[in-house]
């Protein structure tokens, strides 16, 4: 009887390990979820803290010590000038285009050849020694009693006279005198650049017509 007595009281203390057991359980589960989440809560205060002491901070000072290259990165100084002188030029050119062609104004020989469909034979300097010589060409053929007249292609008047020296066999016409070209069987023509509309040049390419066969150069005056 006593040993059945002594075997219940071990079989009761058996029972009550494993109930200690879930309790010791439970405590540490507790303590650790309380310790994990202290140490979330630390954590974040110690990000906001490092931002708090970034703001602070002069701002260049967080990064790295700043060098300087030898060469200029920026402004390209040389490179702008060209652009700038480039864009300028070009602006330039393309307005002085634009207003030439709204006056209607022959500025090119190669225009001059094309509208008349003639060909230059040399060029008007300002020089009154070469002048005399290159007219000297056409006076050379001058038949007795002959005159060599020389119509000027421009809308404005001009010195061009006085590039050539005093001469009775020469004839200045200008382009109010194109009725006169039928008293003359030796013609000059001197066309000058930026002097002469498209539209008066189209008057005169109808007398061209006419006295082609008269005409014996066709000279070229440059601005």
């Amino acid at each position: 009887m006593t040993n059945l007595s002594q075997e219940i009281a071990v079989l009761k203390e058996a029972l009550k390990r494993p109930n200690e057991i879930l309790i010791k359980y439970r405590e540490l589960g507790s303590a650790v979820e309380r310790n994990r989440l202290i140490l979330d809560e630390i954590t974040l205060e110690l990000e906001l803290l490092k931002l708090e002491r970034v703001k602070k901070l002069i701002p260049w000072a967080v990064i790295l010590t700043p060098t300087v290259d030898e060469l200029r990165e920026s402004p390209k100084r040389k490179q702008i000038v060209f652009y700038y002188f480039l864009t300028g030029t070009l602006i330039s050119l393309v307005a002085a285009i634009l207003k030439n062609n709204l006056k209607g104004l022959v500025f090119e020989k190669e225009d001059f050849e094309r509208y008349l469909n003639l060909n230059f034979d040399g060029y008007i300097k300002d020089d009154i020694n070469l002048n005399s010589l290159l007219i000297n060409k056409f006076k050379a053929n001058l038949k007795q009693g002959e005159k060599l007249a020389i119509l000027k292609l421009e809308d404005d008047k001009s010195d061009i006279e006085t590039y050539f020296l005093k001469d009775s066999k020469i004839k200045f016409l200008s382009i109010n005198n194109l009725v006169d070209l039928d008293n003359y069987q030796n013609i000059v023509l001197i066309a000058f650049s930026g002097k002469i509309k498209f539209g008066t040049l189209n008057t005169v390419k109808d007398y061209i017509k006419i006295y082609r066969d008269n005409i014996k150069g066709i000279l070229f005056k440059s601005n």
